[in-house]
């Protein structure tokens, strides 16, 4: 895992990179993949809302070169001691590919799994056409 840094010199928006290795349980395929993940600050204003933005690419699956998964986490006040947090996560295509229905949902749930442990609470789950979103509001 890389040290945050500057997006740009001078910047209060930071990013990093890292990677690690993922178990998969599938027949087919192979049984493990490279991670490849680039998280971004896109606005940091703790009197307002901070939001980051999270890209998941998996380039040794079948079409993992034309996919990456973008996950944008918002965090706000809810009120003087509690934060709102919503997260949305979609599938960017840059390429064709026939496998394009079978990774929306997993890729979702691969989300919501990582979310539940840090936000430690049950969450709200919607889905529209594009986007899945996860919300929930900390008390």
């Amino acid at each position: 895992m890389s040290d945050w840094a500057p997006v740009e010199p001078d910047s209060k928006l930071l990013t990093r990179n890292m990677s690690y290795i993922k178990p998969l349980t599938g027949s087919l395929g192979p049984k493990q993949t490279k991670c490849e993940i680039r998280d971004e600050t896109v606005h940091c204003d703790f009197d307002e809302y901070i939001s980051t933005v999270t890209t998941t690419r998996t380039p040794e699956v079948p079409s993992g070169g034309v996919f990456s998964v973008k996950t944008r986490t918002c965090i706000t006040w809810a009120n003087p001691v509690s934060a709102r947090v919503l997260v949305t996560t979609q599938v960017e295509w840059t390429g064709r590919s026939f496998i394009k229905g079978a990774l929306h949902f997993p890729s979702f749930q691969n989300s919501v799994v990582s979310c539940r442990p840090f936000l430690g609470l049950e969450v709200d789950i919607g889905f529209n056409r594009t986007h899945y979103v996860v919300a929930t509001l900390a008390e």
